[in-house]
C-alpha cells in the first residue's frame, strides 16, 4: 500500500514540467560516490562492495530521484537508504535492471513531510563483486526531463544538483587480510565472532570467509572447541586466536 501510494507521489510530481535548477542559498547543491567500503561474504565467497552516495543539499525535498548504470560483472544486490531529518515514516523503492545495469531508485517523505537539508550519506549502494574486479558507473540515465540522473523534488517544483560526479571507476582490491579470530570479517574479533563460529558449526550458516580465521585453536579444523578458545579469548582472558591450518 505504501508503494501504492508513493508512486502515486512519483507519477503526480513527475507529470507536472519542473524546470532543473540549482540552489543558491548557500554551498552549491551536490551529489557524488564515496570510494567503497569492502566486505567479505563467506556465503558466495565474493565481496560486497558498498559505494556511498554522498549528499549535500540546502533546500527541503519531498522526494529524491536518482538513476546510474554500471559496467562490469558487479551484480546490485540492494541499496540501503539513510533518510535525514527527525524519525518518521520515509518510503524508499528502487528498481534493478540487471540485463541492462540500470537502475532507478527514490526516497520519498510523503506529503507533510521533508527531506531535511543535510550534508552526508543518502545511500549505499551494495554490489557482490569478485576480487580485483573492476566497476565503472554513470551518474544518468533515461529518467524524463533529468538527463543527469539526479533530482529533488518539492510540492511546487524540482531541482538538480550544481555538482554531480557522472562517471566513476571502482577496483576491488587483489587481497584482503583476515586476522586470526575474525570468523565473520568484520575487522574485529569479538562475541560476533562466536556466534558466527556457531551457527557455521551446528545450523549450517555461512563459512568464513578464510577458513583459517575460524580455525583460532590451530587444530586445523573448525569445531566447537574453537568457539570455547574464542569465548575464552573474549570473556577470560585467554590466549589470542593462533593463525589456523585448514587451508
Amino acid at each position: 500500500m505504501r508503494m501504492s501510494l508513493l508512486l502515486s507521489l512519483v507519477v503526480a510530481l513527475t507529470s507536472v514540467a519542473m524546470p532543473a535548477r540549482a540552489q543558491d542559498w548557500g554551498e552549491p547543491d551536490s551529489v557524488y560516490f564515496l570510494e567503497p567500503r569492502y566486505e567479505p561474504d563467506g556465503c558466495s565467497q565474493n565481496l560486497k562492495r558498498l559505494i556511498p552516495l554522498r549528499v549535500f543539499s540546502d533546500d527541503c525535498a519531498q522526494a529524491v530521484h536518482f538513476e546510474f548504470t554500471w559496467t562490469g560483472s558487479n551484480r546490485l544486490d540492494t541499496i540501503l537508504f539513510y533518510p535525514s531529518g527527525p524519525d518518521s515514516e520515509f518510503t524508499v523503492f528502487f528498481d534493478i535492471n540487471e540485463s541492462d545495469k540500470h537502475c532507478y531508485a527514490g526516497i520519498g517523505a510523503g506529503l507533510s513531510g521533508c527531506l531535511t537539508p543535510f550534508d552526508g550519506i543518502l545511500a549505499k549502494l551494495v554490489f557482490e563483486c569478485e576480487m580485483n574486479d573492476s566497476l565503472s558507473m554513470t551518474f544518468g540515465g533515461n529518467m524524463v526531463g533529468n538527463p543527469t540522473g539526479f533530482e529533488f523534488l518539492s510540492m511546487i517544483n524540482g531541482w538538480a544538483p550544481t555538482y554531480q560526479e557522472l562517471d566513476t571507476q571502482f577496483v576491488a582490491p587483489d587481497t584482503i587480510l583476515i586476522s586470526a579470530g575474525d570468523a565473520d570479517a568484520s575487522t574485529d574479533v569479538d562475541i560476533d565472532d562466536v556466534v558466527y563460529l556457531l551457527m557455521y558449526i551446528f545450523a549450517g550458516g555461512c563459512p568464513p570467509w578464510d577458513l583459517n580465521s575460524g580455525d583460532v585453536d590451530a587444530s586445523c579444523g573448525i569445531d566447537i572447541d574453537d568457539v570455547v578458545y574464542l569465548i575464552t579469548y573474549i570473556f577470560g582472558g585467554g590466549p589470542a586466536p593462533l593463525p589456523g591450518c585448514v587451508r
